[in-house]
């Protein structure tokens, strides 16, 4: 696996887009640069929690030229990775923060650091977009196009219908919300009955539900095992916010603060409150080979039983929601790997 990976940075100006990170013949293409053939490696976090992604991308003796490119070009950057044969994509979208130049034992450095704020700094109200999608292009296919040309996440799960392929050709040219809007009303609703909705940072497919409205996200869910790409998980049990011993005290936060009366201070006494229960929903902690496929709000079904008398404390079998993803390697080093934390999904 180690000789297959795919590591690559587009780095640029994207206010207009990424349309050239795709078609080389575009008129953009002197505003951005792909970086694939260098030694480099990555560590990037993507949370439910908007203060924690980030990205740093350290790139190892690079031309003069490409750090000047980097220096005075790159405002604006795309990581993506995997294994040949499989998938490769985005691993990250954003900002360049702060660029480090430096010597290290003989090496020259270059180290990146990213913030992910692409609403903060280029709304998609403000992004123009001009696409031409090809008969029998699948609906996947320029589904992927658009969030790649705007720098942002698709939400399609996986079904079959988006392989379903033109029936002719596609072209518009005007605000990439309003694109958005026409490939939406003229193409997957036209062939396939479903619609999107969009935000700054994803495009979330529906599809119909029960009761015949557009209330049905198109889930992604990831079948993890240690044939498909784990490689360790562990089970946190973890109740330290749990304010078990002081659920029954409404003001236990003035326990032990000399002179602090709070019952004659109010004038009452308060009322005991009825014991608080601890939180037991499952946490884990798991870590597999690389797919662009993890992300913040996927699905995971993961059973890394082993068939001995530990499966009970160390395994884990279930549905799992991921609320954090960090990605981590190098392209001269060791696998891409991703370490995930989940949330148990219970049955309603």
């Amino acid at each position: 696996m180690a000789f297959n990976r795919i590591l690559r940075a587009y780095i640029g100006r994207f206010e207009l887009g990424n349309e050239n990170l795709l078609n080389e013949s575009s008129e953009n293409q002197s505003e951005s640069f792909c970086i694939e053939n260098l030694d480099m490696e990555f560590d990037i976090t993507r949370s439910i929690n908007y203060w924690e992604n980030g990205a740093t991308l350290v790139i190892w003796n690079a031309s003069p030229r490409t750090i000047n490119s980097i220096l005075n070009g790159g405002t604006s950057i795309i990581i993506q990775a995997g294994y040949k044969d499989e998938t490769v994509g985005n691993i990250f979208v954003g900002q360049i923060g702060l660029i480090r130049n430096e010597r290290f034992r003989g090496d020259i450095k270059t180290v990146i650091t990213c913030v992910s704020s692409r609403g903060a700094y280029y709304q998609l109200t403000k992004l123009s977009c001009d696409c031409r999608f090809s008969k029998g292009w699948s609906i996947r296919k320029c589904l992927q196009h658009l969030c790649d040309y705007a720098g942002i996440a698709l939400r399609a799960g996986d079904s079959a219908d988006l392989e379903t392929k033109l029936d002719e050709n596609f072209a518009a040219s005007d605000s990439y919300i309003s694109v958005v809007q026409k490939f939406s009303k003229d193409v997957l609703y036209g062939l396939i009955h479903k619609q999107l909705s969009l935000d700054n940072n994803e495009m979330i497919i529906y599809g119909i539900g029960k009761s015949g409205h557009y209330d049905r996200i198109e889930l992604e869910i990831l079948d993890l095992n240690y044939e498909s790409g784990l490689l360790s998980t562990s089970v946190i049990r973890d109740e330290r916010d749990n304010k078990i011993n002081a659920a029954n005290n409404p003001f236990y936060i003035f326990d032990g603060i000399p002179g602090m009366d709070v019952q004659k201070e109010l004038g009452f006494k308060p009322e005991k409150l009825p014991e608080k229960e601890a939180d037991i929903t499952k946490r884990i902690k798991f870590k597999a080979l690389l797919s662009p496929k993890f992300a913040p709000n996927i699905f995971v079904d993961i059973d890394s039983r082993k068939g001995d008398e530990y499966d009970e404390f160390v395994s884990v079998k279930g549905r799992f929601l991921v609320t954090s993803a960090q990605f981590t390697g190098s392209n001269f080093g060791s696998d891409f790997t991703v370490s995930c934390e989940a949330l148990e999904v219970k049955d309603d």
